[in-house]
C-alpha cells in the first residue's frame, strides 16, 4: 500500500479525477453521482484481479521482482480456492441440525 501511495504522489494523482473521492459530506442520493464514483474492490479476489494488470508500481527501487510478485499471486488465489471449498460456521447453522 505504501508503494501504491508513493506512486501517485511521484506520479502526481489525485484520487479526485479518478472519481475516488475524497467526498466532503454524505453522497447524495442521485444515481448519476453514484455511478461516477469508482468503488474498491468487493473481495480479495478482485483485489488479487486489479494487482495483476497493474503492479508496476512494486518494481520502484527494486522492492519487489515480477518473479516475486507472480509468486504471491499464484499462492493467494490458492489460497482463495482452498478458503472457498471449506464451509462456512454460517452453512452449518442453515443447513445442518445440531
Amino acid at each position: 500500500m505504501l508503494l501504491s501511495g508513493i506512486d501517485g504522489v511521484f506520479k502526481n494523482l489525485s484520487p479526485e479525477k479518478f472519481n475516488f473521492g475524497p467526498f466532503d459530506g454524505g453522497i447524495p442520493d442521485g444515481k448519476v453521482f453514484k455511478n461516477k464514483i469508482k468503488l474498491l474492490p468487493d473481495n480479495f479476489s478482485e483485489a488479487l484481479d486489479c494487482l495483476e494488470k497493474d503492479f508496476e508500481y512494486l518494481y520502484y527501487n527494486n522492492v519487489f521482482d515480477d518473479a516475486l510478485i507472480r509468486q504471491w499471486l499464484k499462492i493467494k488465489r490458492a489460497e482463495i480456492d482452498e478458503i472457498s471449498r471449506i464451509p462456512h460456521p454460517k452453512e452449518f447453522e442453515l443447513y445442518f441440525n445440531f
